[in-house]
């Protein structure tokens, strides 16, 4: 019997394993120098392209974040038209017209609207509802432009209105609050306006917002600037209310000095 004491037991191969060595160079991690030579260089290619990409990313966030913050300059008219079904008094109406906006600078404007109503039930609630219209204006109000949450300016007029009904000034109104607010999206900056008209013009304008679309946004046409200087002899046909009176840009009629059509 063999003494299992003192035998020498069998010496195994050692048989090397790669855990330790990259799998694309076969290289050791520890040691890129273990075979003599300099570093194997075919993950600079890798770094390389992984290095241009992060670097387009930035550069493509940078461009998209500056498009976002760009921020158009206000133009100095708008125009368009109100369109709009409205509860008043009980009595529901058509209301549609035209409106226009010019700025007089970063912080001031003058607003203008010419509307007619009509009751939208036949026979309308009231007897006494009929066609008519009105003209709403602000003289020299605060304009402001903000951004809103999707970076989208929003465009706003606010202060007292001058108001006519079928022509004729309404001054139990006047001084009434109106607010104009003008906005629009990431293709078209403005094309949507709202009109709020306060108390106590409400008691004939009523609560509600008057909505419409933009149409026009720029300076105006060539040929549509407002007209200055004196009328012709004879304009307008019809006599001056009142020693304080203009004539309109047409020479047709006659309005205050501060409203948008007086010509000047």
């Amino acid at each position: 019997m063999k003494n299992r004491v003192t035998e020498t037991p069998p010496i195994l191969p050692v048989i090397p394993l790669d855990i330790d060595r990259d799998p694309v160079t076969r290289s050791s991690r520890l040691d890129p120098t273990e075979a003599g030579g300099p570093p194997p260089a075919r993950r600079a290619p890798m770094y390389g392209r992984m290095l241009w990409r992060v670097t387009s990313l930035v550069a493509v966030v940078l461009a998209l974040s500056g498009q976002g913050l760009a921020q158009p300059a206000a133009p100095t008219e708008l125009r368009g038209m109100i369109h709009d079904y409205l509860l008043t008094n009980g009595e529901r109406w058509h209301v549609s017209g035209e409106w226009s906006l010019q700025l007089k600078g970063p912080s001031r404007g003058d607003f203008s609207a010419a509307l007619i109503g009509v009751p939208r039930d036949n026979p309308p609630f009231s007897p006494a509802s009929v066609a008519h219209t009105h003209h709403v204006s602000i003289v020299e109000g605060d304009v402001a432009i903000t951004v809103n949450a999707n970076g989208n300016s929003i465009l706003t007029i606010s202060g007292p209105g001058t108001f006519t009904g079928n022509g004729n000034l309404q001054s139990a109104f006047s001084g009434s609050p109106v607010q104009v607010t003008i906005k629009g999206g990431n293709a078209i900056s403005y094309s949507n306006v709202e009109m709020i008209i306060g108390g106590p013009a409400t008691s004939h304008y009523g609560t509600e917002t008057f909505h419409g679309v933009v149409t026009h946004s720029g300076a105006p046409p060539p040929g549509q600037q407002p007209p200055t200087g004196p009328c012709p002899a004879g304009q307008p046909s019809a006599p001056r209310p009142s020693g304080s009176f203009v004539p309109t840009h047409d020479c047709q009629g006659w309005v205050t000095p501060d409203h948008p059509l007086a010509r000047r």
